[in-house]
């Protein structure tokens, strides 16, 4: 192989590797705010879904009810 083709695989290793990294920051830093209260929400709803399974199970009080009485302590 001539020279100037290590060059030319070097530099386009190099442009490929300077995109992910644009992509990247660009997918952090402008669409992960959009997304951002739904990880939360997420986040809240597996910390909490253990009481509100034992509210439903052992009080027997209705699975929405319960949903909501957690959620409210737990944001309190």
């Amino acid at each position: 192989m001539p020279i100037n083709e290590n060059y030319k695989k070097i530099g386009i290793n190099i442009l490929k590797i300077l995109v992910f990294i644009a992509l990247s920051y660009f997918i952090f830093v402008y669409v992960f705010k959009w997304f951002l209260p739904f990880i939360v929400a997420t986040i809240i709803a597996y910390i909490t879904n253990p009481l509100v399974t034992f509210l439903d199970k052992k009080l027997k009080i209705p699975r929405k009810v319960a949903s909501a009485l957690t959620i409210l302590v737990f944001i309190s």
